[in-house]
């Protein structure tokens, strides 16, 4: 039996622009159109890219026939709307620096926990005192009404809209979120509407993944292959021995695009009863996509049930194809060698502790019965395999790769295999 589990990189080997960073640059692109236009190029949205990655986004342009591509205006302008006034969009366009989907999630997480410790601080120093000034500082005052809170908690807050800047290093609550109260004539905080400030939060990160839903269906699912190109077979990619090559029996995807169906619709014929998106799939409502963090502070899911912002409730809310390998029974037989050997690829994944449950379930099985090849571009292996160290156990990852039950192989660059060799050649 054979297994592919596919992640971004899978995409992103076909040149596709589904990485964060190409993502938050096309939002930026749509938050600066002017109002007026008519129609919504390639160039419109994918130049500034383009400058500072001139290697992918040529590819993308030359195989995707990006000078003639256009987009739906109305699609492009309702991102546009939906951009407006959203708090994660605008706590992220000031983090570029960001450059996986996992940092994405970090910064959620470290965000949410910056919350948490402003809602500690400021309730332990109103205990103390029975209000607080209006004055937030990063650094320490003699008045035990003004809150201390230090630079990188103040400029979290403050991006995220929290606090505002009052003067060079004070800061206020947002009048949205605080009550007052007058206290021997003078106006004080009485209270900060904790509830609210992760409620918002909450809300703003479920437009924020329509606006991503939004981006891979209307953007990246519009960009099709130009019609001088077409994509070969990569079948034999999935092959333990050359001699020996049987058709894939199942696809787990943790993109949210369809990117193999749409580009290799021979090869999937037997398998659309097979073929599981784990994360959901853009633009299918009843598999609507996910977007959050694996864990919360238990706190806060109690207190404020942010349960909204965890990927596994949302897996459980958005019905996707959150069954993995063990679930299934023709794979265990498999696995424990009762009907052949279990092969399982896998191309793009970084194996990265967010997955940690999907990884360990892999190498649950026992290496006699199972073969597992991993594909890496450039110099990911590293990171790879020190995913798998700290997830599975040195040892167990050891005693596979020694018996050859786990190998890496450098991921095939598919434009040389496909496009390269296609390219019609200028007229003398």
């Amino acid at each position: 039996m054979k297994i592919l589990i596919i992640g971004n990189g899978f995409d992103l080997a076909h040149y596709l622009p589904t990485a964060y960073a190409h993502f938050m640059g096309v939002m930026q692109a749509i938050e600066n159109l002017p109002e007026d236009k008519d129609e919504v190029t390639f160039d419109d949205l994918f130049a500034g890219l383009e400058q500072s990655n001139t290697f992918f986004f040529g590819r993308t342009r030359e195989i995707y026939d990006g000078d003639n591509l256009k987009f739906d205006v109305d699609k492009i302008y309702e991102l546009k709307e939906k951009l407006q006034g959203n708090k994660w969009y605008s706590f992220f366009k000031k983090h570029m620096e960001i450059s996986t989907w996992i940092d994405f999630e970090e910064r959620i997480k470290n965000m949410l926990n910056s919350i948490k410790f402003f809602e500690e601080k400021f309730i332990y120093n109103k205990e103390a005192l029975g209000y607080i000034n209006f004055s937030i500082k990063s650094f320490k005052s003699t008045d035990d009404s003004v809150l201390f809170l230090r630079g990188g908690f103040l400029k979290d807050l403050s991006e995220f809209g929290v606090l505002v800047e009052k003067d060079t290093d004070v800061f206020t609550v947002n009048k949205m979120y605080f009550e007052e109260k007058v206290c021997r004539g003078i106006k004080v905080i009485d209270e900060v509407l904790f509830y609210k400030i992760f409620q918002d939060s909450l809300q703003y990160l479920r437009v924020f993944s329509d606006i991503f839903e939004g981006y891979l269906v209307d953007i990246v699912g519009s960009i099709s292959l130009s019609e001088r190109f077409k994509l070969d077979s990569i079948d034999y990619f999935f092959c333990k021995k050359e001699w020996d090559c049987v058709p894939l029996d199942r696809i787990y995807s943790f993109n949210y695009t369809s990117t193999f169906a749409r580009f290799y619709e021979t090869e999937i014929l037997s398998l659309e009863k097979h073929y599981y998106f784990l994360h959901g799939q853009a633009g299918n409502p009843n598999k609507k996509i996910v977007l959050g963090v694996d864990e919360v502070d238990d706190r806060l899911l109690i207190d404020y049930g942010l349960y909204g912002f965890l990927k596994y409730h949302q897996k459980l809310m958005n019905d996707t194809d959150y069954l993995f390998l063990r679930h299934d029974h023709e794979v265990t037989y498999a696995a424990e060698g009762m009907s052949g050997e279990l092969e399982i690829y896998v191309w793009g994944h970084s194996m990265d502790a967010s997955d940690s449950d999907y990884v360990k379930e892999i190498f649950d099985f026992d290496e006699n019965f199972v073969f597992v090849k991993v594909f890496y571009f450039g110099s990911a292996k590293f990171d790879l395999l020190a995913n798998l160290f700290k997830i599975v156990g040195r040892e167990k990852i050891e005693r596979w790769m020694k018996k050859g039950a786990l190998k890496f192989e450098k991921v095939p660059d598919l434009y040389e295999l496909n496009f390269a060799k296609q390219t019609v050649e200028p007229e003398r």
